[in-house]
């Protein structure tokens, strides 16, 4: 079941070279740089005729991950696509404050800076609650909305991700003239007794990198992810408005905890009449585990509300 999303996660971060990049600043609370990818290639999105899809990742996560699966769904569907690297994670910049408005208005800004009004907003786990919470709280600033294995509510298995969080911060980091294979397979050798699943290992192992000066650190901000975590285990109190006129879908793996029966009223509550969808033999990385699988459901909703936006 892991093998996919540990071949999936090695080909992105191989590849990410080869479409635009760049950053945009958050403006509202605590700015920062985010960091973002636009597909494909050489695409200039004020020149698009369609709304472009903006793509954010879960916790540990970063845009490099969905490189492959942004690159079918702007083929499939015959839009942009921007994937972004939220506060913390890949090349945006750290912070030590982060909750979902933080991250909500991160997106806005990067909305702002690349002239996008309206976007479909497309988000896994973390990003899926990022996305919710534009819908939910500046609803004319979403065309539509696509949230992945996720729900309005506490997630569920969350210490775990605490716990991964911790012991990362503890690991030993090679010697600065240690080989980067090398060095992976260091780090990966002490994280073996906190992650015994081989792949969950290996996408954690995407945030190890090496700095200008040939050390080597973690990318992610663990700090601000263990400082921040019971807001971002958590869904904003403050949402109780339901988002009744934005076309919504929600995907899930149906061996996944994140959006099974007990997740439905929240959704619901919120996002009254959408459907929920759930893609057999796969779990929380339902985008990575089963891609073909997933973009097909992406595009089928995006052709079926066509006309109705």
């Amino acid at each position: 079941m892991i093998r996919p999303i540990l071949c999936l996660f090695l080909k992105s971060c191989s590849q990410t070279h080869s479409i635009r990049r760049g950053f945009s600043f958050s403006k509202r609370h605590h700015r920062v740089k985010i960091s973002y990818a636009i597909y494909p290639e050489g695409s200039k999105l004020e020149l698009a005729q369609k709304s472009p899809v903006f793509v954010l990742h879960g916790m540990f996560g970063s845009k490099a991950n969905w490189h492959s699966l942004a690159k079918r769904i702007a083929s499939a569907t015959h839009r942009n696509v921007v994937t972004l690297d939220a506060r913390n994670h890949g090349d945006s910049e750290h912070h030590p404050t982060m909750d979902y408005l933080i991250m909500r208005d991160d997106l806005l800004g990067a909305m702002d800076m690349l002239k996008v009004e309206k976007p479909i907003l497309l988000g896994h786990s973390m990003g899926g609650k990022t996305v919710m919470a534009c819908a939910l709280s500046v609803p004319e600033r979403v065309e539509r909305l696509v949230v992945v294995d996720t729900a309005p509510k506490d997630s569920p298995g969350t210490d775990t991700l605490r716990k991964y969080a911790e012991k990362m911060r503890n690991v030993a980091m090679p010697p600065a003239s240690t080989v980067a294979p090398e060095a992976r397979r260091m780090v990966g050798d002490q994280m073996k007794e906190f992650v015994p699943e081989e792949g969950v290992r290996q996408f954690l192992l995407t945030n190890l990198k090496q700095t200008a000066d040939n050390s080597y650190t973690w990318r992610v901000n663990l700090d601000a992810i263990i400082d921040n975590f019971d807001s971002l285990h958590s869904f904003p109190a403050q949402m109780t408005k339901p988002c009744t006129d934005r076309k919504t879908i929600f995907i899930g793996g149906a061996k996944s905890q994140h959006v099974d029966s007990s997740a439905e009223p929240s959704i619901h509550r919120l996002f009254p009449g959408c459907p929920i969808q759930l893609i057999p033999d796969a779990g929380h990385w339902v985008h990575s585990e089963k891609p073909k699988q997933f973009v097909q459901m992406v595009e089928q909703f995006l052709l079926q509300t066509d006309e109705s936006t």
